[in-house]
């Protein structure tokens, strides 16, 4: 996990952009290979990662306990 001022530079759409370190390799296959991210951060050990894409779609990157953590506020799917 980084630390709050551990950040790369990532190039999206010719805009330098300032991605935490933990997350850094994620965000750079995303923009190349899958689709565009406009805006990301780790949690800072606070909170799950989240990355946000130009669709309005987001990705939420969280451990196990914290995922069956959120599966408990939806009805089950079977």
């Amino acid at each position: 996990m980084c630390k709050w001022n551990n950040t790369k530079v990532l190039e999206v759409k010719g805009v330098p952009r300032d991605i935490d370190s933990c997350i850094f390799n994620l965000v750079k296959v995303f923009n190349e290979h899958y689709k565009t991210t406009v805006a990301c951060c780790c949690g800072h050990e606070k909170q799950p990662s989240r990355i946000s894409f130009d669709d309005g779609t987001e990705m939420i990157l969280c451990t196990h306990d914290q995922a069956q953590q959120i599966s408990k506020l939806f009805p089950p799917i079977n």
